[in-house]
Protein backbone atom coordinates (compact mmCIF):
# COMPACT_ATOMS: atom_id res chain seq x y z
CA UNK A 1 0.00 0.00 0.00
CA UNK A 2 1.25 3.18 -0.92
CA UNK A 3 2.52 5.55 1.78
CA UNK A 4 -0.65 7.90 2.68
CA UNK A 5 -3.56 5.97 0.95
CA UNK A 6 -6.00 4.82 3.32
CA UNK A 7 -7.44 1.08 2.55
CA UNK A 8 -11.07 2.46 2.63
CA UNK A 9 -9.73 4.95 -0.40
CA UNK A 10 -8.88 2.31 -2.34
CA UNK A 11 -12.28 0.34 -1.32
CA UNK A 12 -14.12 2.80 -2.78
CA UNK A 13 -12.54 2.71 -6.22
CA UNK A 14 -13.68 -0.91 -7.16
CA UNK A 15 -16.66 -1.40 -9.41
CA UNK A 16 -20.19 -1.51 -7.00
CA UNK A 17 -22.15 -4.90 -7.44
CA UNK A 18 -25.47 -4.45 -8.79
CA UNK A 19 -28.22 -5.47 -6.73
CA UNK A 20 -30.51 -6.44 -8.89
CA UNK A 21 -28.85 -7.32 -11.97
CA UNK A 22 -28.99 -3.69 -13.48
CA UNK A 23 -28.13 0.18 -12.31
CA UNK A 24 -30.18 2.30 -10.64
CA UNK A 25 -31.23 5.45 -11.77
CA UNK A 26 -31.81 9.14 -9.93
CA UNK A 27 -35.80 9.22 -9.73
CA UNK A 28 -37.87 12.73 -8.72
CA UNK A 29 -41.13 12.17 -6.67
CA UNK A 30 -43.17 14.68 -5.28
CA UNK A 31 -44.22 14.09 -1.67
CA UNK A 32 -45.40 16.27 1.18
CA UNK A 33 -42.74 16.89 4.12
CA UNK A 34 -45.19 14.36 6.15
CA UNK A 35 -45.38 11.63 3.98
CA UNK A 36 -40.77 11.94 2.90
CA UNK A 37 -40.40 11.73 7.12
CA UNK A 38 -42.71 8.65 7.98
CA UNK A 39 -41.31 6.99 5.09
CA UNK A 40 -37.58 7.50 6.50
CA UNK A 41 -38.45 6.45 9.99
CA UNK A 42 -40.14 3.44 8.16
CA UNK A 43 -37.11 2.70 6.56
CA UNK A 44 -35.20 3.43 9.64
CA UNK A 45 -37.58 0.65 11.79
CA UNK A 46 -36.39 -1.74 9.01
CA UNK A 47 -32.74 -0.85 9.06
CA UNK A 48 -32.74 -0.27 4.98
CA UNK A 49 -32.00 2.91 3.73
CA UNK A 50 -34.92 4.56 1.94
CA UNK A 51 -34.18 4.12 -1.83
CA UNK A 52 -33.71 0.91 -1.31
CA UNK A 53 -37.42 0.32 1.19
CA UNK A 54 -38.72 1.95 -2.28
CA UNK A 55 -36.97 -0.29 -4.31
CA UNK A 56 -37.76 -3.29 -2.36
CA UNK A 57 -41.91 -2.64 -2.17
CA UNK A 58 -41.99 -1.86 -6.18
CA UNK A 59 -40.29 -5.64 -6.22
CA UNK A 60 -43.11 -7.04 -4.55
CA UNK A 61 -40.19 -8.03 -1.60
CA UNK A 62 -41.38 -6.00 1.16
CA UNK A 63 -45.29 -5.38 2.10
CA UNK A 64 -46.56 -2.80 3.80
CA UNK A 65 -49.53 -3.76 6.14
CA UNK A 66 -51.42 -1.20 8.05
Amino acid sequence: MARGTHPTSLANLSVPQLRYGEPKRQRNISITDTGWQNLKELAQEHEISLADMLERIARKDLKIVS
